[in-house]
């Protein structure tokens, strides 16, 4: 009984604090949408935030709590000025951002539906974060969502069905096959999806290949979080390619609304990497771990390469820094290094949990 009281309590706010954003006005406007949706944005924020930390253990009287909350932080946001609501939505993006990509990852390794709707209440006020702030809507984005991302879905997850599907049985040889079979399909599909995106961008002026950049970017970032998870993770080679096609859908269609949305996430990506390094070069002062020093060197040349010298090329006296295919081939072959560390740890993972089942 309690329990619907407080599900009726915070439909019936929730409620409330949409109405007074769409119609506390006299004007409707742009700025009216602004403050929806940075409430919006700032709500399902720091509930993802805290539902993370928690760890699944997220009640309604915080959802309650978290809500007001957002509500008072936009109206005070309101009260200084419309400059600082759109501020604040840029900063909410940013952070959205690397959250989205750590919600679909937890969603992959825990194979628990509730990061998956986490995963897409952060990618929706994103997006129409996107659409509003940087873009005006195109009338085919309805056809593409519907019919070529579904196709491209579809012949996908086909390929992946019967590329992945694991009989009962096996004998020794035949799981040594599957493993190789598994580890060369792998080397395929990203070498495929690294490719289909060079070729899909036009190289006419810096930043160069900016989509491929920010596909490898959310890569790195990928394969820091699979190899710190500390348990033994099924289906490794399966759940990065389920990763490699969010990612890979997620830029193709901000790519179709407009350049503008790449553009954004590019510039974005100079903001995640920095605090990403930083966050490596303390974890690896805390833990004491020369994997994490090494990560944050490696994500250190990462972005001085393809990412400052790439931006700093836009200008006319140094326009001859320009990326070239060999360059993001390299880098190719390096992340593809960097998967072989992480199959080899998760599967040390997997022989530690074998031998500690046979002592028990």
């Amino acid at each position: 009984m309690k329990k619907k009281i407080k599900n009726f309590i915070l439909l019936l706010l929730h409620f409330f604090f949409i109405c007074y954003f769409a119609y506390s006005n006299k004007y409707i406007g742009n700025e009216c949408y602004t403050r929806l949706l940075s409430f919006l944005s700032l709500e399902v924020l720091v509930t993802s935030i805290f539902f993370i930390f928690k760890k699944d253990k997220l009640f309604n009287t915080t959802i309650i709590f978290l809500s007001i909350l957002s509500f008072l932080i936009v109206n005070f946001l309101d009260y200084l000025g419309m400059i600082y609501l759109e501020f604040s939505i840029a900063i909410i993006m940013l952070i959205e951002l690397p959250i989205i990509l750590y919600l679909f990852m937890l969603f992959l390794i825990k194979e628990k539906f509730i990061y998956f709707i986490y995963t897409i209440l952060n990618l929706f006020p994103f997006t129409i974060s996107l659409i509003l702030c940087i873009v005006d809507v195109k009338q085919e984005f309805l056809e593409l969502l519907t019919l070529k991302s579904f196709i491209i879905y579809c012949i996908v997850y086909f390929l992946s069905i019967m590329l992945f599907k694991i009989k009962k049985k096996f004998t020794i040889i035949d799981i040594l096959i599957k493993k190789d079979i598994k580890k060369n399909i792998f080397k395929v599909l990203h070498f495929f999806f690294i490719v289909s995106l060079i070729y899909n961008f036009q190289n006419s002026k810096a930043p160069h290949y900016e989509e491929v950049i920010i596909f490898i970017s959310f890569e790195l970032f990928g394969i820091i979080v699979f190899y710190g998870v500390k348990k033994y993770i099924e289906n490794l080679y399966k759940k990065i390619f389920f990763y490699f096609l969010f990612c890979f859908l997620v830029i193709k269609i901000f790519e179709y609304l407009d350049k503008r949305i790449v553009n954004f996430l590019f510039m974005s990506m100079i903001t995640e990497i920095i605090l990403l390094i930083l966050v490596l070069f303390v974890c690896s002062i805390i833990k004491r771990s020369k994997f994490y020093l090494g990560y944050a060197l490696i994500e250190l040349l990462w972005y001085i390469i393809f990412i400052f010298f790439n931006v700093i090329s836009s200008t006319p006296e140094l326009s001859g820094l320009e990326l070239h295919i060999l360059h993001i081939l390299l880098a190719y072959i390096i992340v593809s290094y960097l998967y072989v560390s992480l199959f080899k740890k998760n599967e040390s993972k997997r022989i530690e949990k074998y031998k500690n089942k046979e002592s028990k």
